[in-house]
């Protein structure tokens, strides 16, 4: 696997609606979120980019549980659609790594970036949640390879 330096970046602050999912992802749980969830992506209104979905993942220090929602983008929030929920992402500046493979090698991805380059740069992870951001025309779970940005929060 090769991954090149990624691109450095500031994103102003926007808003998601999408479905929320807590544990450990030991029974394939993120698949199963992103089935139930792209069949109601038309319920959301205001949806920025109709191309793109966004995974949004809040790791808690000292614990393999985390948070993760399947998301888009959103313009105004007035209408969450049931059961979903809205997150308002603040401005920060991120490191971009373009996944490509399939989604069985995305593990790997993450272990290089935290594992090798954050280690080794002039960065700190913030805070702030991990964004993957999938172009729907690559989200068929019958392709063999993927194409996702993953945006690291960073300092």
């Amino acid at each position: 696997m090769e991954l090149s330096e990624p691109k450095i970046v500031e994103l102003d602050t926007f808003k998601i609606i999408g479905t929320k999912y807590f544990g450990k992802n030991q029974h394939d749980e993120l698949k199963k979120l992103w089935n139930s969830f792209y069949p109601r992506m038309e319920e959301i209104k205001n949806r920025i980019d109709e191309q793109k979905s966004y995974g949004i993942c809040k790791l808690f220090p000292g614990s393999s549980k985390f948070s993760y929602i399947s998301s888009v983008k959103v313009a105004n929030s007035e209408e969450v659609p049931e059961n979903m929920i809205c997150k308002i992402i603040p401005f920060s500046k991120y490191a971009i790594f373009t996944h490509k493979g399939s989604l069985n090698s995305l593990g790997q991805t993450y272990e290089y970036i935290y594992g090798i380059w954050l280690p080794n740069s002039s960065y700190e992870h913030s805070t702030l949640p991990d964004i993957e951001e999938y172009d729907n025309a690559y989200c068929d779970p019958n392709l063999d390879e993927y194409v996702i940005n993953i945006y690291i929060p960073i300092k």
